[in-house]
């Protein structure tokens, strides 16, 4: 049976986000601030974790959103055009995670060694030249230069979509793949500082060169899983219906299998070598993370970001079906939650993990943060870039 070819789109217009659903995510965020104020004075090093690891994740995600919306601009894309605004609605977020480093700047004492250069020990060869890297300034000035830096770019990209929307000029397109061609060095670059600091550097004497590398491909894999969910639930509330397919979700699950493939491959070309190598200030680092209790996470991470989507993903009809995709998605942000709970737990709690209400009432806080404001866009602006010129093509998009 053949597919009717598209020949207009008629503006969905914004999001019309339920009350009930603003109500859930200011609930969440209440939870949030409860649980970590709580959280603090029963055991603040514990709270500003928990801090650390929301942070991270739905940073990741605000980031996925930039660099997913770059990528379609840079390289012409055209099957990406139905999804482009929602990616923008999580670039949105980086505002906000700029505000809430800020809070984590007031817990850095607690998490991180390096902030008592007196009690920090670092020996040499890193010895004094990283606590000159490593100090409560220099890591706030920079940190906060590097979300400036991703803030400026997703606010002129979404800049440029939403003036489109309203002059139709295709010529804002061209300068959005322009300066994102400029974008990707300069995120490989930021990207890599930020995770060696607020994350490689919970344990200064441990470095890893492909940490970054690491990092972004959960940030990618997760966060385009969350880009599949979030277009599905469009699409079955009518915002996206008649738009949205199985061609475009096909090439969503591409990406989550190439990634899922990709993590994989950076995580094991880290851990051989690091095995390999068998030096004792390299392989601590991950026995910590590999003996039991921790050693369930670590496993679970394998097959979680790994294993099972590869399989479920394999095939042509799994990545077409939304049935598959939402539960492949689903396993995939649980990967990526307790990869990076790998990453950040074993800090504060080296014998075994320690999850409970902090953990949960703290994350469960940020997702209503995120949440509210990729809703809060798409219920101001257009959840379909409508005077785009590919967008004819992205809606009549087979495979």
């Amino acid at each position: 049976m053949s597919e009717i070819h598209i020949t207009s789109v008629k503006n969905p217009g914004p999001l019309k986000v339920p009350a009930r659903t603003n109500q859930i995510l200011f609930g969440l965020g209440a939870v949030g601030i409860i649980a970590f104020l709580a959280g603090l004075r029963v055991d603040a090093p514990r709270a500003w974790s928990a801090w650390l690891l929301g942070y991270a994740f739905f940073l990741f995600w605000g980031l996925c959103g930039l660099f997913f919306t770059a990528l379609h601009h840079a390289t012409g894309a055209m099957w990406s055009t139905v999804v482009r605004r929602i990616s923008e609605g999580m670039a949105s977020y980086l505002p906000v995670a700029a505000v809430l480093f800020l809070v984590l700047l007031m817990g850095s004492g607690k998490l991180y060694a390096w902030a008592h250069p007196e009690t920090a020990h670092i020996e040499p060869p890193l010895g004094t030249g990283k606590l000159g890297y490593l100090n409560i300034v220099f890591f706030s000035v920079r940190n906060l230069i590097l979300l400036g830096i991703w803030v400026l770019f997703a606010l002129i990209l979404i800049k440029n979509s939403l003036k489109q929307d309203e002059t139709g000029d295709a010529r804002l397109s061209q300068k959005s793949a322009k300066l994102s061609v400029v974008f990707f060095p300069v995120f490989g670059i930021t990207f890599t500082l930020a995770v060696f600091d607020t994350i490689m550097s919970l344990e200064p004497h441990w470095y890893s060169t492909i940490f970054g590398v690491y990092c972004f491909a959960g940030l990618f894999q997760s966060g385009m899983a969350f880009l599949a969910i979030l277009a599905i639930w469009l699409k079955r509330r009518g915002a996206l219906e008649g738009i949205f397919n199985a061609n475009h979700l096909q090439d969503i699950g591409n990406f989550m299998f190439a990634f899922a493939v990709f993590s994989a491959y950076i995580g094991f070309s880290q851990y051989m070598l690091i095995w390999y190598g068998n030096m004792p200030e390299e392989t601590f680092y991950l026995i910590k993370r590999k003996v039991w209790p921790w050693g369930y996470i670590f496993l679970s991470v394998v097959f979680l970001r790994f294993f099972i989507p590869f399989f479920m993903l394999m095939g042509r009809d799994g990545k077409r079906s939304e049935k598959v995709m939402l539960t492949a998605a689903a396993i995939i942000i649980l990967g990526e939650f307790l990869d990076l709970y790998l990453l950040i737990g074993p800090v504060i709690s080296p014998q075994k993990p320690v999850f409970g209400w902090m953990e949960l009432g703290t994350f469960l806080g940020f997702a209503g943060v995120f949440g509210w404001t990729v809703f809060r866009f798409l219920g101001k602006h257009s959840v379909l870039a409508h005077r785009d010129p590919h967008l004819l093509a992205s809606v009549n998009w087979k495979q």
